[in-house]
Parts: structure tokens; C-alpha cells; sequence
């Protein structure tokens, strides 16, 4: 079988099978690696149709949870010192991404769109990784407190101390980040219930 054209999706080629003709039919042919600058229309067509897939966003979901994991694993059973001992706000970043991926997934299930005209859509109001403004606009609610403040802190800590050392701007300082059992269990079920919106959703559209 021909490989796909573009690299960005090799892993998932071999991992996910299932998934192997659908995207290779949809990229073989386009070159989207390709350096030119002007895509055809049919580029930035299914460029939109694979951003609008929820599936897509759902895998790539699965794939930052399975990694975070591991790390949580690896944490669990280290010592002070090892390195799995230095991954712990890594680990939160992760769980961060994926619940951001599951919360664009659950906007897609409802009908609506991410990407235009070859473009990712910007949402007024919603910075980047605002976890609670991006689940308020795609109509997730929040009405228990503590997952609503575990969710504050990983918005906080994916655009600072999961990845800087710092935030970008002085005014976005997170302050100080703890982190206890009750944020796991709070993390816990808002991840479950997300993912019962968006598996209720797909059943009603019979996917």
C-alpha cells in the first residue's frame, strides 16, 4: 500500500489501522507537504473536512491521555530524585491538551465547525487554552466547584509551568500552583462526563 505523501501522519498510519484508508484516500494525492503556498481549493477542502472530523480530535485526545498515563504511572512509583520525579507538572500539561482536543471534539459533535477556508477559527473572547471560556463557548457547563477550579488551574499550568519556566507575561503569573488528591478525582470526572457528552452524541448521529 502507497504511503501517504505527508509525514504528520506516519505514526498514526501504523498504530490506528483502522483509520489507514480513510486518511491515506484523503492525502495520498494532495501533497500537503508540498511547499507551494497557494493550496488548491480541493486542499483546503479536506483540510477543513479532517479540522471539522471529531474523531480526529478525539484520537489525538486518547493519544495525550495515554502519554500523560504514563507519566502518572511512572510518578506514582517514584522516588525523590528519579526522573519521572521532574515529569509532574508534564504530566498535567498533557491532561490539559487533552481535555482541550475533547472539548473541541464535543463543539464538532454538535454540527458545528472549527476550521475555515484552510484556517482554525478563532472565537472572540476565548484566549488560547482558556479551558473554562473554551468550555463555556462550546456549551460544556461546570457547576461543581471543584472541577471548575481544576480546570482553572490546567489552564494555568499548560501555558506556564508545564512548558515555561515562567508565564509569557507578567500579569498572567499563575501565583502559586498546588496540586492535591481532590484536583485528581475533581480532573477524574469532569474528563468522564466530557466524554459521556461527546459518546452521547455520536450515538445520536449514529456514529
Amino acid at each position: 500500500m502507497t504511503r501517504p505523501l505527508t509525514t504528520r501522519f506516519v505514526h498514526r498510519f501504523d498504530t490506528f489501522l483502522g483509520t489507514l484508508e480513510f486518511r491515506q484516500h484523503r492525502y495520498e494525492n494532495l501533497e500537503m507537504c508540498s511547499p507551494q503556498k497557494v493550496k488548491t481549493p480541493a486542499q483546503i477542502s479536506t483540510f477543513d473536512a479532517d479540522g471539522n472530523e471529531p474523531t480526529w480530535w478525539i484520537d489525538t485526545a486518547n493519544e495525550l491521555q495515554a502519554a500523560a498515563n504514563v507519566l502518572r504511572g511512572a510518578i506514582e512509583d517514584a522516588v525523590e530524585g528519579d526522573e519521572a520525579d521532574r515529569t509532574f507538572w508534564t504530566r498535567l500539561m498533557l491532561e490539559g491538551f487533552a481535555l482541550e482536543n475533547l472539548l473541541k471534539a464535543l463543539w464538532l459533535t454538535k454540527g458545528e465547525t472549527l476550521y475555515v477556508n484552510g484556517n482554525m477559527v478563532t472565537w472572540k473572547g476565548v484566549r488560547s487554552h482558556d479551558l473554562c471560556a473554551i468550555a463555556k463557548h462550546v456549551g460544556f457547563p461546570l457547576p461543581d466547584r471543584a472541577e471548575f477550579e481544576v480546570i482553572t488551574k490546567l489552564a494555568k499550568i499548560i501555558v506556564t509551568i508545564g512548558r515555561y519556566p515562567l508565564a509569557s507575561k507578567l500579569n498572567n503569573d499563575p501565583g502559586v500552583l498546588t496540586w492535591h488528591s481532590e484536583d485528581e478525582r475533581a480532573l477524574d470526572s469532569v474528563r468522564a462526563r466530557l466524554r459521556g457528552s461527546i459518546d452521547g452524541l455520536l450515538r445520536n448521529t449514529g456514529r
